[in-house]
C-alpha cells in the first residue's frame, strides 16, 4: 500500500472493556510502516448489546465491516474487504496493491484463496513481512497448495470473503453489508450477489493476485463448530432481488454513534507511563519490602496501604476504560483517592468521578460528585472499592479482628463494606434480569486480607500477586461463592462420600474426627469412650482408614460407637411428633434445628456469609463439629426471609431481642436500615458484638418495660422483623401476644416476622420451652390474633446427626458447638417460625 491516503481500518468489535484492543495486544509484532497507516475503530460491548438479544455470536461480521466502511477515508476510490488472517502476493512480483488497482475499471472483484496449514505459517517471523511473502510464494508452488476451488457462476470461488474489492461509492450506495445477518457465514455471499445485480457480473483478479489464508481450525471456534448457526442461505443468497438495503439506509455502520478511534502509532495504552509520571511523586528510597504471611490469622486484618506502590496496578486496570466511563470510588484513604483521580484524568477520562454521599472522600475536588447509592449504581461504568484506612487511624497494623481502631475508622470500614455488598447484589440482580453488560469491580488492598476474601466471594476475580494488592473481576451471577477454609484431601472426599455429604469434607473436620477416633481406638473399654466423640463421622472414618485397623478391632469399635452415640439413648425419649427422616427437598421454613440443613447449597451459602462477617470466625461451619444451634437459628431466619423475598438492599428490617445479637450488624450491611428494639436496655452492649456493621443503617431503640412498650419504637414500617433467642415466648404468652400484635401493626403489606422458639424434645414442655404440639397450636393462635398467617407447613424431623451434637447446660460441653441442650427439665433445641402479613406461597 503505497498511495497517499492508503489506510488499513481495523474494527475491534466487542473486546471486553477490561482489555486493550487486539491491535494494542499485538502491537509489538507490527512493523513501523504498518503502524503508520493502521487505524483502529473500537466497538465496545455496550454497543454490541444492541444486537445481543438476537444472536449468540460475540462478533457480528456485517456490523463490524460496516463500521470500518462508514469511517473509511472518502478520498480512497477502492475498498478491500478482507481479514487479518490473509497474505496477498502479486503474481508479477510487485509489492504494491495500490499500483495494482490503479486504473482498474469500475466493478466488483474477487480472488480465490489458498489454504496454508497452521504449522507452516506459525514458523514465520511476523516482524519480517518480506520474508513471509516469499515463503508463501514458495510454499504455494512447492507444497501443492495453490488449488483454485470453483463454486457457482455468480460467486465463482470458495471462501470469497477474504478478498472483495469494490468501489467505495458502490458500497455506500447499496448501504453496506446486510446488518440483518446476525449469525455466521454467508455475509460475503450476500454482498457478492447484490453487487452482481448491480453490474451483471463478478470480476476476478486471480491472474494478478495470489491470496493465502492462514488456517486456524485446530480448535472449533464459534464459527467453525459443527453445530454453528449460519445465516439463512435461501433468504440472503437465493432470494436477493435488489442491490441496496433501504431499510438500513439511515443506520448502517453504527452511524448514529460516536466511536473511539486511534492510530496504531499512538495507542491509548501508551498513555499509562505519562499518567503515572504525572500522578506519582519521585521515589526517594531504592525499594520496598513487605510480608505476605497469609497463614497468619491476624495478617488478614491488614488495613495499611502504600498508595504510591498500589497506584500503577490500579491505573493499569483503568487504562482500558471507555473515554466516557464514569468511575465510582468507595474508600477512605485520601492519598489513594487523590492519586487515582490524577491518574484517571491523565488517562483521558473527563466524566465525573462518583463517591458515596456519606463517605469521608470529599466532593470538593473538581469533577467529583457525592451521590446516593441508587445514583451510584445508575451512573457508574466501573467500581473501585478501597478497603484501607489512613495511617493516622492505625496505631498498629494489622489489628486482629479490627480491635483498637477508632470508632470513626470502624464506621468508614462498615460503610465501604456495606456499599460493596449492596452494589454487588444490585449488579447481580441487574445481570440476572438481562439488563446491560457486566461492569468491572476493583478491590484494593484485596490480596490475602479479610476484605479480599469477602471480595472474592462476590466477584469472579483474577488471582493476582500479593505485590499488586489488587483484585478485579465481574460479579458472580450465581451469587455468593462458598469455599472451605481447608481443601479436601483424599480422606475427606472418601469420608464425604461415605456419609452422603453434599460437599467434600475439608482437612480440619477430618483431623477432628481422626482425633476422636484415636481416642476410641485407644480406649480400654466402651465405658471409657466419651459419648460426644461417638458420631457418624467417626464411625465412617473407621471404615475409610481401611487396613490401618484390624477387622476384629474395627467391628468392636463400631459397636462401641453405636452404643455410646447420644442419639441412641435420646431417640427413645423424643416426642412422638418428631420423626427421624427429613423431607427430600430444600429446608422448609417452619422447622426444628437440623444438622442436615448445611448440606443444602443455598442454605449453606447463607450460613457461610453470616459467620464470615463475624470477625473472630476462623473456620467454616460446614464442618460437622462446628455446627451450632446459634448459627443455625440465625441462618435459617435469614435463609427463609431470602426465600420469601422480603430482605434486600431496599428493605427495612427490625431485630427485637432481650439480649444483644449479631443479626442487626449483618442486616445493616445489606438492607436500607435495621431498627434494634432493645427489650432489656442493653444499649451499647449491642455494639460490642465483634462483627462488621454499617453504623448509619443501624439504630438502637431502648424499650424499658412499660404497659405500652411500642411507643418508643420508630414510627416507620418494616418489611421483615427478626425475633431471635426465644424472645417471643420466653416471657410468657401474654407478653408474646402483646409483642407480636405491636410488631404486626408496623409490618408492611407482604412483610414477614420470623422468630425462634425454644422447643422441648421429650414431651416435657414448660412455659418458656413448649413441646412441639403446643408450639404449633400457640403459633397458630398468636398469628390469628395478630392478623398474620403461617408461611407453609412444618418439618418436625430430627436426625441422629443432630441429636449427637448435645451439650449439658452449665458444663464444659456447653462451650462446644452443639445443636441440642440438656438441663434438669429435659432436652431441647430451637425451632424457627415464619408469619406473614398476607399470603405467601407454601414453602
Amino acid at each position: 500500500m503505497t498511495a497517499p491516503g492508503d489506510e488499513i481500518v481495523f474494527v475491534d468489535y466487542n473486546t471486553p472493556d477490561d482489555l486493550p484492543t487486539f491491535v494494542e495486544a499485538i502491537l509489538d509484532t507490527l512493523t513501523g510502516g504498518c503502524r503508520e497507516i493502521l487505524r483502529v475503530v473500537r466497538v465496545r460491548p455496550a454497543l454490541h448489546a444492541l444486537f445481543a438479544d438476537r444472536t449468540s455470536y460475540a462478533t457480528i461480521e456485517s456490523v463490524a465491516r460496516n463500521v470500518g466502511l462508514r469511517r473509511s477515508n472518502p478520498r480512497n476510490r477502492w475498498i478491500l474487504s478482507t481479514n487479518t488472517d490473509m497474505v496477498f502476493l502479486r503474481r508479477d512480483g510487485g509489492r504494491s496493491l495500490s499500483e495494482l488497482v490503479d486504473g482498474l475499471p469500475d466493478g466488483f472483484y474477487q480472488v480465490p484463496r489458498f489454504e496454508v496449514p497452521e504449522s507452516l505459517w506459525e514458523s514465520l517471523d511476523r516482524r519480517d513481512p518480506r520474508l513471509a511473502i516469499e515463503r508463501f510464494r514458495w510454499w504455494g508452488a512447492r507444497f501443492h497448495l495453490n488449488e483454485l476451488v470453483h463454486t457457482d457462476p455468480i460467486t465463482r470461488f470458495d471462501g470469497i470473503g477474504d478478498f472483495q474489492l469494490a468501489l467505495r461509492s458502490d458500497l455506500f450506495a447499496i448501504h453496506g453489508f446486510n446488518e440483518d445477518m446476525l449469525a455466521g457465514w454467508n455475509v460475503d455471499m450476500n454482498l457478492c450477489h447484490r453487487l452482481h445485480r448491480r453490474y451483471g457480473r463478478v470480476d476476478s483478479l486471480s491472474g494478478q493476485v495470489l491470496a493465502y489464508h492462514c488456517g486456524h481450525t485446530r480448535l472449533p471456534t464459534a464459527i467453525h463448530r459443527d453445530d454453528t448457526v449460519m445465516n439463512d442461505p435461501v433468504r440472503y443468497i437465493d432470494r436477493v432481488v435488489r442491490d441496496d438495503l433501504p431499510e438500513q439506509a439511515e443506520r448502517w455502520g453504527l452511524v448514529r454513534h460516536a466511536l473511539e478511534e486511534f492510530r496504531a502509532d499512538a495507542p491509548p495504552s501508551g498513555r499509562l507511563p505519562a499518567a503515572l509520571e504525572k500522578s506519582l511523586p519521585a521515589q526517594d528510597d531504592p525499594g520496598r519490602e513487605a510480608w505476605n504471611d497469609f497463614t497468619n490469622f491476624s495478617a488478614r486484618f491488614r488495613l495499611r496501604l502504600d498508595p504510591d506502590h498500589a497506584l500503577p496496578y490500579v491505573a493499569d486496570l483503568l487504562a482500558t476504560a471507555p473515554p466516557d466511563a464514569v468511575l465510582a470510588y468507595v474508600g477512605s484513604h485520601r492519598g489513594m483517592f487523590e492519586r487515582t483521580l490524577r491518574a484517571w484524568r491523565a488517562l483521558g477520562h473527563g466524566e465525573a468521578v462518583l463517591v458515596p454521599e456519606s463517605g469521608v472522600i470529599p466532593d470538593e475536588f473538581p469533577g467529583v460528585e457525592a451521590v446516593d447509592a441508587l445514583e451510584f449504581d445508575r451512573r457508574a461504568s466501573l467500581f473501585l472499592f478501597e478497603f484501607a484506612l489512613d495511617d493516622d487511624w492505625l496505631a498498629q497494623d494489622p489489628c486482629p479482628c479490627f480491635e483498637g481502631i477508632p470508632e470513626e475508622g470502624l464506621r468508614q470500614l462498615g460503610l465501604i463494606y456495606g456499599l460493596f455488598i449492596q452494589q454487588t447484589e444490585r449488579e447481580r440482580q441487574r445481570l440476572a434480569a438481562g439488563k446491560g453488560t457486566p461492569r468491572r469491580f476493583i478491590g484494593v488492598p484485596a490480596v490475602n486480607t479479610f476484605f479480599g476474601m469477602r471480595f472474592g466471594e462476590r466477584v469472579m476475580f483474577t488471582h493476582t500477586m500479593f505485590s499488586t494488592r489488587v483484585r478485579h473481576g465481574q460479579v458472580r451471577r450465581t451469587g455468593l461463592a462458598v469455599r472451605s477454609d481447608g481443601a479436601a484431601d483424599e480422606a475427606g472426599r472418601r469420608l464425604g462420600a461415605a456419609l452422603g455429604r453434599a460437599f467434600p469434607i475439608d482437612r480440619q473436620e477430618v483431623e477432628i474426627a481422626r482425633g476422636d477416633l484415636d481416642r476410641i481406638l485407644a480406649a480400654e473399654g466402651p465405658d471409657a469412650v466419651e459419648p460426644h466423640r461417638c458420631t457418624a463421622v467417626a464411625q465412617a472414618l473407621l471404615d475409610v482408614v481401611g487396613a490401618a485397623v484390624p477387622e476384629p478391632v474395627r467391628q468392636e469399635r463400631r459397636r462401641w460407637i453405636e452404643r455410646n452415640r447420644p442419639s441412641r439413648a435420646l431417640r427413645e425419649r423424643i416426642d412422638p411428633l418428631i420423626v427421624s427422616s427429613k423431607p427430600p427437598a430444600p429446608p422448609l421454613l417452619n422447622k426444628l434445628c437440623a444438622a442436615e440443613d448445611w448440606e443444602d447449597t443455598h442454605w449453606r451459602a447463607v450460613a457461610e456469609e453470616f459467620t464470615r462477617d463475624g470477625l473472630p470466625f476462623r473456620a467454616s461451619t460446614y464442618a460437622y463439629f462446628k455446627r451450632s444451634r446459634g448459627v443455625w437459628e440465625r441462618t435459617h431466619m435469614l435463609y427463609g426471609l431470602g426465600r420469601l423475598g422480603v430482605i434486600g438492599h431496599d428493605a427495612r428490617c427490625a431485630v427485637i431481642s432481650r439480649a444483644p445479637d449479631g443479626l442487626g450488624h449483618f442486616l445493616s450491611l445489606r438492607t436500607a436500615g435495621v431498627d434494634i428494639i432493645d427489650l432489656q436496655g442493653h444499649g451499647t452492649g449491642w455494639l460490642a458484638r465483634r462483627r462488621m456493621r454499617r453504623m448509619d443503617r443501624m439504630s438502637i431503640h431502648p424499650d424499658p418495660a412499660s404497659p405500652a412498650p411500642d411507643r418508643s419504637w420508630p414510627d416507620r414500617s418494616w418489611n421483615a422483623v427478626l425475633i431471635p433467642q426465644n424472645t417471643l415466648l420466653g416471657a410468657g404468652l401474654r407478653q408474646a401476644d402483646t409483642l407480636l400484635r405491636n410488631t404486626a401493626r408496623r409490618l408492611a403489606g407482604g412483610g414477614v416476622i420470623t422468630c425462634s422458639v425454644e422447643t422441648a424434645l421429650d414431651n416435657r414442655g414448660r412455659r418458656d420451652c413448649p413441646a412441639p404440639d403446643r408450639i404449633a397450636a400457640v403459633m397458630g393462635i398468636l398469628a390469628d390474633r395478630s392478623g398474620l398467617v403461617l408461611c407453609g407447613g412444618v418439618d418436625w424431623s430430627l436426625s441422629d446427626a443432630t441429636l449427637d451434637r448435645i451439650a449439658v447446660r452449665g458444663e464444659d460441653s456447653e462451650r462446644r458447638p452443639h445443636l441440642v441442650t440438656r438441663d434438669d427439665h429435659g432436652h431441647c433445641t430451637c425451632s424457627v417460625w415464619f408469619l406473614s402479613k398476607g399470603e405467601h406461597p407454601q414453602r
